[in-house]
């Protein structure tokens, strides 16, 4: 079965402006931040994967209606704030670079609903061709700023992507935000190409659960399994699973269970953002490091930790007819 030709490379180049700027001066409308001009060369054909995107003079393909989306604004400010020196942040990273260098995709990524183009950026950095697609104009305005260059301003849903189209999809702790997850799912094995990869991120345990998560527009808390047994249903072949942040599940107990049940829980503010990722204790730090370290041992190996505060999971497309039912 010969590979569909749109994300084969045949490479197109085009200028936009690009920004790789965090000075807070120049943070508003992107398109007024022409600090140089940056020749992109994409290995995916936009237009032959969808049906809705169109190029805007400004470098980034949308679609003509972007409906509200189910994250609140505050979130794109105040992980944008912290996300460049969050451990938590560094430590998804590095287990997602290992873990798809372990399964790698057989072309570019899409990273579905991927904020502000950290995580966009860092597999770029890596070697792996990825496109951010991310509705909130705040966030694209962010990644813009990061220096994020391949953008889709829609959502899933309105990019209109094909059939067997794309490669590969990342969709990093996006789930638990979408109502109903199984449609989702199986819309993402459409688009997909036959054994194209998944690789996804969510949060853990739902006995975790706290104000917190009704704050961030959480619909759910996974189990490993459950999340397995969800991809299988949806026509997925699960190569990989595992839980990670295993030393977070004590810390979420004690700061954000028990104030939960207490009725003593704050709403998320960005001082508290920073002071949840930016530890500035050497001890607590060193103790952290040690197990975020110990992870990353079990991850390279392809080896399951036993529970942890996230599961990450990678799944491939299976085009058989079977659809796990």
């Amino acid at each position: 079965m010969s590979a569909p030709l749109a994300w084969q490379p045949a490479i197109s180049t085009f200028s936009v402006p690009y920004y790789n700027t965090t000075d807070p001066e120049k943070r508003g409308n992107y398109p007024d931040l022409h600090d140089k001009v940056a020749i992109i060369e994409v290995m995916i054909d936009i237009p032959r994967i969808s049906r809705n995107l169109t190029l805007g003079h400004d470098g980034i393909w949308s679609c003509p209606r972007i409906n509200p989306i189910h994250y609140p604004d505050e979130g794109y400010s105040n992980c944008f704030e912290v996300e460049e020196s969050s451990f938590w942040v560094h430590h998804r990273n590095s287990c997602l670079i290992h873990t798809i260098r372990e399964f790698p995709p057989d072309g570019p990524i899409l990273d579905i609903g991927g904020g502000n183009g950290y995580v966009s950026l860092h597999l770029n950095e890596c070697g792996f061709e990825t496109i951010l697609v991310e509705p909130g104009v705040a966030a694209v305005r962010n990644a813009r700023l990061r220096g994020v260059k391949q953008i889709i301003r829609a959502s899933f849903e309105e990019a209109g992507f094909k059939d067997n189209s794309i490669p590969a999809v990342g969709i990093f702790d996006v789930l638990e935000h979408i109502e109903d997850d199984c449609a989702f799912l199986e819309a993402l094995k459409r688009v997909l190409i036959p054994e194209g990869k998944v690789y996804l991120t969510v949060p853990a345990i739902p006995s975790l659960w706290s104000k917190e998560d009704d704050h961030t527009n959480h619909f759910r808390r996974y189990t490993l399994r459950g999340i397995e047994e969800k991809l299988q249903n949806a026509g997925f072949t699960v190569e990989y699973a595992t839980y990670f942040f295993i030393y977070l599940i004590l810390p979420i107990f004690i700061l954000r269970i028990i104030p939960t049940r207490l009725g003593l829980f704050s709403r998320s503010t960005p001082e508290k953002v920073r002071h949840e990722h930016l530890s500035q204790k050497p001890i607590l730090n060193t103790l952290i490091s040690l197990f975020l370290k110990v992870e990353l041992v079990f991850i390279k190996r392809k080896k399951k930790v036993p529970f942890g505060s996230s599961c990450l999971v990678v799944a491939s497309a299976t085009h058989n007819g079977n659809h796990g039912h």
